[in-house]
């Protein structure tokens, strides 16, 4: 089928991305499950259903399957969002300048409703020799726990998992991994009329984020990633003492946004924060530190993804997207964290490719260029034709 047959289709996804942006599926919203309602009703005969697990939000799984299938392909986003805030007519949707504006619209409304068009379309084609399964999901921005519900019970196996996030339709091959690291303090109060009877927890956090901040100038450069560039931390917050400042603090708490490259570990991560406090140890033999809680070695720690080593399925998909019209196809990183890291942890190898700028999420003038919605929903239906069809 030519792509001229299906410009109607493609423009349909337009209309689509519309439609969610004006159904409010903000995370903590009690009414978010109407948007999955709506993609149901809109995929009709489709093997289709929504899913509403006890233990994570509900979450939407539709199928095209078929006899003796050689690949099966994940088509994977979100449609939860973040809050509107301030924001101008966040779901009443609207254009200016070939973009539409509202809440959603890149992160990412945008990417499923071009997906959603996309397997419509090749719902149809009687060439199929592969599998498709279509996930949507409500947590994302909260837990991502729909997702992990998803890969356990309901796509176990898969060759190639797409996450629609805003790639500005290039092939995002890698991100990092995120964690969030907490180190307490532990001091000795006293008057602060008579310092140096006590320990100073803050002085002790202030001790280790000057070493850390050295650490990271002299160890970091050697674990650059070919897409990721380096891995960096961040110092997010800081509590300690209290309402009387004419009290030394005996306790201190700070917390380390960790964004981290797929050539490290976690062990490497935790080992760099034990590594510090034992160089503050040696020199102060009062310093008290460590990583809180004693449980760090959380299974909610976010990994990172890499994709590059996938050289002749991006080989491939570099083909599809070209035949869609979509040219130079660029390969790079994505600089957030995205639901691809857990297929691949799963054993699912997956990617991030998606219309729209990242930058344009969560802000208050979030907005889609509409043509990369179209470009997009192309994309896809001429990706499964390659992988999915004779």
């Amino acid at each position: 089928m030519s792509l001229q047959q299906h410009d109607a289709c493609w423009h349909q996804a337009i209309y689509l991305t519309e439609k969610l942006v004006s159904i409010k599926s903000t995370s903590y919203f009690t009414e978010k499950i109407e948007v999955l309602k709506f993609v149901q009703e809109y995929l009709g005969d489709t093997d289709t259903q929504i899913i509403t697990p006890t233990d994570a939000d509900p979450y939407l799984i539709s199928k095209l399957v078929s006899q003796s299938p050689e690949y099966h392909v994940i088509l994977s986003g979100h449609l939860d969002t973040v809050a509107e805030g301030t924001m101008n007519s966040p779901f009443t949707p609207f254009t200016r300048n070939g973009c539409l504006f509202g809440r959603g619209a890149v992160d990412m409304k945008g990417g499923c409703a071009a997906m959603l068009q996309a397997l419509i379309a090749f719902k149809d084609n009687a060439h199929r020799t592969g599998n498709v399964s279509l996930v949507f999901t409500l947590d994302e921005e909260t837990s991502s726990l729909s997702v992990e519900h998803a890969i356990k019970n309901e796509i176990p196996k898969a060759d190639l998992a797409i996450i629609g996030e805003p790639s500005n339709l290039s092939l995002a091959l890698s991100h990092k991994g995120s964690h969030w690291i907490k180190v307490g303090f532990q001091g000795k109060s006293c008057h602060a009329s008579t310092p140096l009877e006590g320990q100073n927890a803050i002085v002790m956090a202030a001790t280790f984020i000057n070493r850390l901040e050295s650490f990271v100038k002299q160890q970091f450069a050697d674990r650059r990633h070919h897409l990721c560039g380096l891995p960096t931390l961040s110092i997010g917050s800081i509590q300690g003492g209290g309402d009387f400042p004419n009290i030394v603090p005996d306790v201190c708490e700070i917390v380390i946004d960790r964004r981290w490259n797929p050539n490290e570990t976690t062990d490497l991560i935790w080992q760099d924060i034990e590594t510090i406090i034992q160089e503050c140890q040696e020199e102060d033999p009062n310093f008290s530190a460590k990583i809180l809680p004693e449980n760090y070695q959380s299974d909610r720690i976010n990994p990172p993804l890499d994709f590059s080593h996938q050289t002749e399925m991006i080989n491939r998909l570099t083909k599809a997207i070209s035949i869609s019209g979509i040219e130079p196809v660029k390969h790079q990183h994505f600089g957030g964290w995205s639901e691809a890291a857990l297929f691949e942890k799963s054993g699912i190898p997956a990617l991030i490719f998606g219309p729209g700028d990242v930058k344009s999420a969560h802000t208050l003038e979030e907005n889609i260029e509409i043509k990369q919605i179209v470009q997009a929903s192309k994309a896809y239906y001429y990706i499964l034709q390659e992988l999915c069809a004779s």
